[in-house]
């Protein structure tokens, strides 16, 4: 097609083509939400929400505009499957590049790419294999846009992701782009990197929340959307896609563990004390604590504190991580932070008592002759996952669950509890995850006997001792919870 394209410098985003009879045609005006995210210049940025909201197009189109904008820009769109890339970009790249003066190669042979005339090239590919993430590791492009991000493994994207940059003293910003409904195999990673931003720098040291962001859209976002025919197209469909797709809710696909609101409590887990009420506080000093321990060097060693209270309620409350610290040290401090606390015993995980035949000494032994006393667990993440489920679904007269997270104490065992996916192999198994590590500490807790706090007799010198006293409003821990 001939004719002058527009490339626009203003707030506007469109694309217009001027014919050379003087006519004009509008290659893209973007919504609204579009030209939002066509703004942003943050490095690392989501545009996620429900199906039907254009996504694709305006991610390739933001492409375009980079490619218009800057000669010789490099790009590269990435979906997970050839079919996949098939039916979403390559069906409109040909006429698309052809009214923007340029020519896309290779559309049919399966090395698609976009060149404009003024030295600016795209690569639209998929990444199926470890092989196939093995072609992008040794290339350069300013924008990398990951389309239907959570289909991807987070360890792919991670390793794709250091082929973004920019030269030196370009102006530019390199841009990792994500597309996406909010159900995948990465849903999670993705979710907590550009939506939620709390990585902490135990878990990665170079992230900065600042450089991530997101974008969420809507059906109303896309008024040449016909929603209500499009939405005759979901009869049937599973509840968990009904929740991403139409309604935008995050969740995990696989997801070996559900956790609601009555799992967790911001408030301490309190009992009642009848001389002052309800004592926002936990005294441990009576109650039965047991201490579970996953013990790593280069994988990190964690320890998670749990409670147990008169009415049998659990209460995962403190956790503690060590990486590449000496047994004896990691000993030493578990001791000191679980002074004045009644400790019933130490559950270990069982490679902790490796090469006691063989060498006569082990990690187990370091820990009891530095104060903390071991219980080996058994290493089952089949039964670890069932006893799990069972503590977290059995409710007690108080009508909530027997096991209940204090978050504030123990935020990293509830993220790594919602993390937790089915094995596909193995169903009924916890899949393996580097998030495991207190899920299964949690587990052996769960498959042990454990019996409840019994209330001394002389429980008036306690503070936060239950006395039988009804309380005078309703507290975690309380039997008159309803």
């Amino acid at each position: 097609m001939t004719g002058e394209t527009h490339v626009p410098r203003d707030d506007s985003y469109d694309i217009v083509l001027t014919r050379a009879d003087g006519s004009r045609k509008t290659l893209y005006a973007p919504h609204p939400k579009q030209v939002a995210y066509h703004k942003v210049n943050c490095a690392n940025f989501l545009l996620e929400g429900e199906r039907g909201t254009g996504k694709s197009t305006v991610l390739r189109w933001d492409c375009h505009l980079k490619a218009l904008a800057y000669p010789g820009y490099k790009y590269l769109i990435l979906r997970r499957t050839m079919p996949e890339l098939r039916k979403s970009h390559l069906t409109f790249i040909t006429s698309e590049m052809d009214s923007l003066g340029g020519v896309a190669l290779g559309v049919r042979t399966g090395t698609p790419e976009c060149h404009y005339a003024n030295g600016s090239f795209g690569v639209f590919g998929h990444c199926e294999t470890e092989q196939d993430v093995e072609k992008y590791l040794s290339a350069e492009f300013y924008t990398i846009v990951f389309d239907e991000i959570v289909t991807f493994p987070w360890e792919w994207i991670t390793r794709i992701k250091p082929s973004c940059r920019v030269p030196k003293g370009s102006g530019l910003t390199a841009h990792v782009r994500g597309g996406t409904n909010p159900l995948g195999q990465s849903a999670e990673e993705v979710n907590r990197y550009f939506i939620a931003r709390d990585v902490t720098k135990d878990e990665d040291p170079e992230y900065v929340p600042e450089d991530w962001g997101s974008l969420h859209m809507t059906m109303d976002d896309n008024p040449s959307l016909d929603k209500a025919q499009y939405l005759k197209q979901f009869a049937g469909i599973p509840e968990a896609y009904r929740k991403a797709w139409l309604r935008g809710e995050w969740g995990i696909e696989g997801a070996y563990f559900s956790l609601g609101d009555d799992h967790t409590s911001v408030d301490l887990p309190v009992v009642v004390d009848p001389r002052k009420g309800p004592l926002r506080m936990l005294d441990v000093s009576w109650l039965h604590v047991y201490r579970l321990i996953d013990y790593g060097w280069h994988d990190p060693t964690v320890c998670v504190w749990v409670c147990v209270l008169p009415n049998g309620r659990e209460i995962p409350f403190m956790e503690e991580m060590w990486t590449e610290t000496p047994a004896a040290e990691i000993a030493r401090d578990i001791a000191a932070k679980s002074a004045g606390m009644r400790v019933i015993t130490t559950i270990g995980d069982p490679t902790m008592w490796d090469g006691l035949k063989e060498m006569g000494h082990c990690i187990a032994d370091e820990f009891e002759q530095n104060g903390v006393p071991m219980t080996r667990g058994k290493n089952d993440r089949t039964a670890a996952g069932m006893a799990i489920q069972q503590h977290l679904n059995n409710h007690l007269q108080d009508g909530l669950p027997k096991l209940i997270i204090y978050e504030p104490g123990c935020p990293v065992l509830l993220r790594s509890l919602r993390s937790m996916r089915v094995d596909k192999k193995r169903p009924g198994r916890i899949a393996d995850h580097k998030m495991d590590h207190m899920p299964i500490c949690l587990g052996y807790f769960c498959m042990a006997d454990v019996g409840p706090s019994r209330v001394p007799r002389d429980s008036a010198r306690l503070p936060g001792a239950a006395f039988g006293d009804k309380p005078t409003r309703n507290v975690l821990g309380s039997e008159g919870v309803r």
